[in-house]
């Protein structure tokens, strides 16, 4: 393999390592983003607040 040959294939590989880090990085600040949603949403009370403050207990 020539030295162009060599350089062109190294170049190509660095490119791709950093495109997939580049998406890895995508993916994990979006699932960050998707979980600090979600636990947004469940501390704001989006649920039914009068749900299980109280217990009925028939005998």
């Amino acid at each position: 393999m020539d030295i162009a040959a060599a350089s062109t294939a190294n170049s190509l590989a660095q490119v791709q390592a950093e495109m997939q880090v580049g998406l890895l990085k995508k993916s994990l600040n979006l699932s960050k983003d998707l979980t600090s949603q979600l636990f947004t949403k469940v501390l704001e009370g989006s649920l039914d607040p009068n749900l299980g403050k109280s217990l009925d207990i028939k005998v």
